[in-house]
């Protein structure tokens, strides 16, 4: 992989390491994981490569690298998820369930994917552009300081 490899891994090392910790906590307080849960995720995973970005370059990352950053892990995670979902379906749900879930129509599954796609890259491009200007701004506030 490219330049990204290293900023991609570390998202997606968040990204999961959080998701099962939050996982294994809701399952322990018997708390039902809301929406809001894997937005949060999704961003916060992105400013830790963000930081890390700013401090290897000294600069925030172009338009095009958080493209780049954002494409990546994007399909990273809505492949891994699309795994996990199809283990779900065949492992886990009861026959009543499954039957729920083939009767939706093919336009409410591309539906569906789309919003999870989109979601997915706006939040990763996001979350890695902010950690890079809050990184940046933090070193900028910092030399400031000390003059």
């Amino acid at each position: 992989m490219d330049l990204m490899g290293r900023y991609v891994g570390r998202y997606i090392g968040f990204f999961v390491g959080i998701s099962l910790l939050l996982g294994i906590v809701f399952a322990i307080l018997d708390i039902e994981p809301a929406l809001y849960m894997s937005i949060i995720v999704g961003f916060c995973s992105g400013i830790w490569p963000g930081s890390a970005f700013a401090k290897d370059h000294g600069r925030a990352p172009s338009k095009s690298e958080k493209r780049r950053f954002a494409g990546i892990t994007c399909l990273i995670v809505v492949v891994g998820t699309a795994l996990y979902f199809l283990f779900v379906l065949r492992y886990l749900m009861t026959p009543e369930e499954l039957a729920a879930f083939e009767s939706l129509p093919a336009i409410a599954w591309l539906a569906i994917l789309a919003i999870t796609v989109l979601g997915q890259y706006f939040l990763a491009y996001f979350g890695f552009s902010n950690g890079a200007k809050s990184f940046i701004g933090k070193i900028q506030k910092d030399s400031g300081s000390t003059k």
